[in-house]
């Protein structure tokens, strides 16, 4: 057989598996993740934050972009005494229920979340896509079951050379293979000492409420 004809095989053959390679590579489903999240109009957010010698505070939000976000965060207060915080923004407005009645405490352009990836801009725990840049690091993990679906772990390190006392930051986000959205972040304990989370549901399936007596 011809030597030219067996190494243009043999080239082709290499150049298919290194596409395959890329293909299935763990960059390549987070890309994947960052084109589907800029689809994405409507999600619940549920954040669960650790800190030190007081009970979990929660966050549970509603995001309907462009311009409404509902959320209530159960904390504790200064008397250790457990308390609620309930709060809407609504086209550019800032909301606070407070004795029963909203009131508006301030003014706020946009909703961080609605103008790139909205899981990545505003769960505070990852770190936005845009730093994702040379050097970062990203490991598939096991699959794992998160509210009831199930997604695979995929590890990230991204390099911080300014941070004074971390080199790189770590995280992982639970990717759902099927329609490749994250269901969960979560924070790696050596960068805060907890392993904080954020679980993600409810994608494009929510209806917008009506707005509550006193907000325009």
């Amino acid at each position: 057989m011809n030597s030219k004809y067996l190494i243009g095989l043999a080239l082709a053959v290499l150049a298919v598996l290194a596409y395959a390679l890329w293909w299935n590579s763990p960059a390549r489903e987070l890309r994947r993740t960052h084109d589907a999240l800029l689809l994405q109009k409507t999600w619940h957010l549920h954040a669960v934050r650790n800190y030190a010698g007081i009970p979990p505070q929660t966050d549970d939000t509603d995001f309907f972009c462009p311009s409404f976000a509902h959320w209530v965060n159960q904390y504790t207060d200064w008397r250790g005494a457990p308390a609620v915080r309930e709060t809407i923004r609504y086209n550019g407005g800032y909301y606070n229920l407070v004795n029963g009645r909203w009131t508006k405490t301030g003014e706020r352009a946009e909703i961080n979340e609605c103008r790139h990836a909205p899981i990545i801009e505003g769960d505070g725990i990852a770190l936005p896509f845009e730093t994702f840049g040379r050097g970062t690091q990203v490991h598939r993990g096991a699959v794992q079951t998160v509210g009831g679906e199930t997604c695979r772990d995929y590890k990230i390190i991204v390099p911080t050379p300014y941070d004074m006392l971390h080199k790189d930051y770590r995280f992982t986000m639970c990717i759902n293979e099927l329609d490749h959205l994250p269901r969960q972040t979560r924070r790696d304990p050596s960068i805060s000492g907890t392993e904080d989370s954020v679980e993600y549901s409810k994608w494009g399936d929510l209806s917008e409420p009506p707005l509550p007596y006193g907000i325009q």
